[in-house]
């Protein structure tokens, strides 16, 4: 199992997000990538801007701003 981090500073949103309202592809594409490592057994958290913390589709969500863990694979 690998720890992973995924991070991005661009438009306000997170995993649940891109769900309950229409969202572009990069971020469709960001919270799926998250979503699947996380199906796989991986260990992941995803940073964007304004994101809720919340575990969704088994994946951890925090918000960017509050800066990214000490470490990962």
């Amino acid at each position: 199992m690998a720890v992973v981090v995924l991070a991005d500073d661009g438009v306000v949103f997170d995993g649940p997000a891109v769900e309950e309202r229409p969202s572009g592809g990069a971020e469709t594409a960001f919270a799926e990538l998250a979503a699947a490592l996380a199906a796989r057994g991986h260990q992941v958290t995803a940073l964007a801007r304004g994101a809720r913390a919340v575990v969704h589709r088994g994946v951890r969500w925090q918000p960017v701003e509050a800066g990214v863990p000490p470490a990962a694979d």
